[in-house]
Formats: structure tokens, C-alpha cells, sequence
């Protein structure tokens, strides 16, 4: 039995009663504390995000944790799928043989990593939740929409998200430095000096490597290892996937002409937005809708496409023009979901939340032209909007127009708040 061989390398705890560090890294992230405050909540934790984010080593800090507040080693077990396909059943059944603890009635935490690669994973953890309410159960997985169809299909109301993403600006420069940004305001000249090695290496393994060790993490440990192992699994065919990638990444923010692309790669066009589909799933692509009041008809619309995040095209693309750069990286901080395009005007993104609409243009330049503000000008205009966004290289800032307004965002500042910069004021 293949769990009863893997579980005691997994969980070394049990015998020495505390977690390597060099497994549990010592530095903490946002999302860590995020995830900690589920643990006494009877839901499952489902924590997804790109490989090699740090999903693995969130749960041995889970680990760490429990043991720190007085949990027996031996009541936490691990296990990964990513190393071997065994089933639900049959490593809880080993775990109980090797520990002596009854997992049916005594208290244990459950810590299953890169589920996705079970079998009918969510309906065999609906059984078990359902039955043995003294189970706390974490999971993780690398792929995004159909890990949470999966959840939410078997799982509804029995599961909490947590989503994983790589390094922000402000944990880069607090794992490469060692110290701690309490006030991003007083840490603004640290943090500049930092950004443009950021852009280049967000993931937490590589913080300190050479550029050119990090750009081959990201294409052989990042971008080979889905193509590889997670869209292979589902049928696509290794090489195929890179050359569409290695197209889309040649130009971020291409616009999806189904016939033209499926008949530069010789397939149907069925077969193409299979390819799209899994590519999205597995957080490597994110396609963007044509932003109208109506959802529905946004969906019919010519959609464009950007790496899911901007470190993956240092994989492919190292030498990226720099304003796709800029655009990507926007696309990702503001997790981007629709674009808007009108005759020959064109929005870079909007940004719906709640009641409000929010369009967005980003300039790789330090200085701006009137002109720079002419689309977002007539799109505040023909929907009535009195704040628009423009992300450059300059300061922060407003220029006035007769629509409303126009906020100058900083890209230091987008890198250090996010989405969030678009609620905070800065003048």
C-alpha cells in the first residue's frame, strides 16, 4: 500500500514531535493568518493558487502551528497527491495502522495536498465531513475553476477559499530583507529600490537567486511542471500547449480570433478553446471580456488574453516590451476581468465593484500627453462616470477633466496595495 510507505516520510513530526524548517519556512504570509483563523471553524479550508506559490508550505505551517498550540503531533496528518495517487480511504485507514489514533472518532487534522489529481476527491470528502464531524480537513490544489466547480457541485456550504498568490511588493522586500513593512508610507524609497527585481522573481523560492536562475525556475519548475504534469493529465498534448503559450505570451493582451488561431495550429476550433479552457484552469492564461452593462453581452464579445500573472512570461518571454509588461502586471494586481473596446477607442480594463464601474488605462511612460487621457475621457463621458484610473511610471496624482476626474497611479503604488489602490486617496 503505497500510503502506508509515503506517510511516515510526509509526517516526520510524528516521530520527532516538531516540523523541519526548512519545510515550515519561518516567515509568515498575509494569507497564512488569513487561513489560521479557520481553524476552529468546521468548514473545510480548500487553498488553491499557482504552482509553486507556497501552497505546501502554508500547510507545514499549519502544521507548526497546531503543534505550537498543544495539538499532539500524531493527531495532524499529510499527504500529497502530487507524489502519489492513492485514495482518501486507504491513507486514513494507514494512518490510524502506523499512529494507533481512530480517525473516525478522535480528534485529527487532515492535510490533503494538490487534490485535484483524486478521483470524485470533493464527493468522497463530502462523505467523510458529513460523517465524522471530528475531522478538520485542509486541502490544496494547482488548478482554479474546476477544483472550485468540484466544490461547489459536492461541497456547498461545507468549504472556505483561500487563495494563493506569488509574493506581493511588500512580502518580496520582507523575505529578502528580513524586516517588516508596518507602514508602507515610511518604507516607500526600500520598496522602489526593490521593484523592478520584484517583477522579476514574486515567488518565494527565488527571492534571492540570480535573474537568470529565476527565470529558469519559472519556466522549468512553473510553466513546464503544469504543461507537464496537470494539462497532460487532462489530455493535451505537452508540446501543443507550449507553442500556444509561448504565442499568447509573445503578445500580452492579444486579442482571441478562434478561426485565425485553430487554423495557424492545424485543430478545430472546439479543440482550441479545450486548450484555452485548461490554460485558464490551471492559472496560466486569464481572458478578458468586452466590458458592456450587460454580462451577456460582454460574453459575446471579442475577448483578449494575458498571462495569468506577469512573472510568467519572464518563462517564455523574458523580454517582454515593456508596456505588455506594464499591462500585465496591471492585469494581475487588479485581477482583471473585462477590457472595453469601441470602434477604434479602447479601454485597457475596467474594474466592476459592487455599484461601482471603474475604468482603468496603464502608460509605460513618466510623463503623460493630454491625449493619454482621450479614451478613458469618452468612456467616463458615455457611461456617466466621474473617476477614472491611469497606472504610469509617474507620481500620484489628478488631472481634472470636464467628465470628472482622472487619478494618477504610481506603479510602486499599485505594487504595494493591489486592488486596493483604486479606493485609496493619495491626494
Amino acid at each position: 500500500m503505497i500510503s502506508r510507505d509515503l506517510l511516515p516520510l510526509f509526517n516526520t513530526w510524528w516521530r520527532d514531535g516538531s516540523v523541519r524548517e526548512d519545510i515550515a519556512k519561518p516567515y509568515r504570509r498575509k494569507i497564512f493568518i488569513e487561513v489560521v483563523r479557520g481553524l476552529d471553524l468546521r468548514q473545510i479550508q480548500l487553498i488553491t493558487g499557482l504552482r509553486r506559490v507556497g501552497k505546501s508550505t502554508l500547510l507545514y505551517q499549519l502544521v507548526d502551528h497546531l503543534i505550537g498550540r498543544g495539538v499532539q503531533p500524531r493527531r495532524i496528518v499529510y499527504y500529497s497527491f502530487d507524489v502519489a495517487e492513492d485514495g482518501i480511504l486507504e491513507i486514513l485507514r494507514s494512518y490510524s495502522q502506523l499512529t494507533g489514533v481512530d480517525w473516525r472518532s478522535e480528534r485529527v487534522y487532515l492535510l490533503l495536498d494538490e487534490i485535484q489529481k483524486v478521483d470524485g476527491w470533493s464527493s468522497w470528502l463530502k462523505t467523510i465531513y458529513d460523517s465524522h464531524p471530528n475531522l478538520k480537513i485542509f486541502v490544496s490544489g494547482s488548478s482554479s475553476l474546476h477544483l472550485e466547480e468540484d466544490a461547489q457541485r459536492n461541497l456547498a456550504g461545507r468549504y472556505i477559499v483561500h487563495k494563493v498568490e506569488p509574493l506581493s511588493l511588500i512580502e518580496f522586500f520582507e523575505l529578502k530583507t528580513g524586516r517588516t513593512v508596518d507602514n508602507p508610507d515610511l518604507w516607500r524609497d526600500d520598496l522602489l529600490a526593490v521593484l523592478e527585481e520584484y517583477l522579476r522573481k514574486p515567488f518565494p523560492e527565488v527571492v534571492n537567486w540570480s535573474d537568470v536562475l529565476a527565470l529558469t525556475y519559472v519556466r522549468e519548475s512553473v510553466l513546464e511542471k503544469v504543461m507537464a504534469s496537470d494539462l497532460s493529465a487532462r489530455g493535451l498534448d505537452r508540446f501543443r500547449t507550449y507553442e500556444i503559450l509561448s504565442l499568447l505570451f509573445s503578445e500580452p493582451g492579444l486579442y482571441l480570433n478562434v478561426n485565425s488561431l485553430a487554423g495557424e495550429f492545424g485543430m478545430s476550433k472546439k479543440t482550441l478553446y479545450k486548450y484555452l479552457g485548461y490554460m485558464e484552469d490551471s492559472y496560466l492564461i486569464r481572458i478578458l471580456r468586452n466590458y458592456r452593462p450587460s454580462v451577456r453581452a460582454s460574453s459575446r464579445k471579442m475577448k483578449r488574453i494575458y498571462p495569468y500573472h506577469w512573472s510568467l512570461l519572464y518563462g517564455l518571454v523574458p523580454k517582454t516590451e515593456r508596456g505588455a509588461l506594464l499591462e500585465s502586471v496591471a492585469a494581475s494586481l487588479l485581477n482583471a476581468v473585462y477590457y472595453w473596446r469601441e470602434g477604434m477607442r479602447e479601454v485597457d480594463f475596467i474594474v466592476v465593484d459592487r455599484n461601482s464601474t471603474m475604468p482603468i488605462e496603464v502608460k509605460a511612460r513618466t510623463s503623460l500627453r493630454r491625449d493619454d487621457l482621450g479614451n478613458l475621457a469618452f468612456f467616463m463621458g458615455r457611461y456617466g462616470i466621474k473617476e477614472g484610473f491611469l497606472i504610469y511610471m509617474g507620481d500620484d496624482g489628478v488631472e481634472k477633466l470636464d467628465e470628472g476626474i482622472v487619478r494618477l497611479i504610481s506603479l510602486l503604488n499599485l505594487c504595494i496595495s493591489g486592488r486596493k489602490v483604486l479606493m485609496t486617496r493619495r491626494y
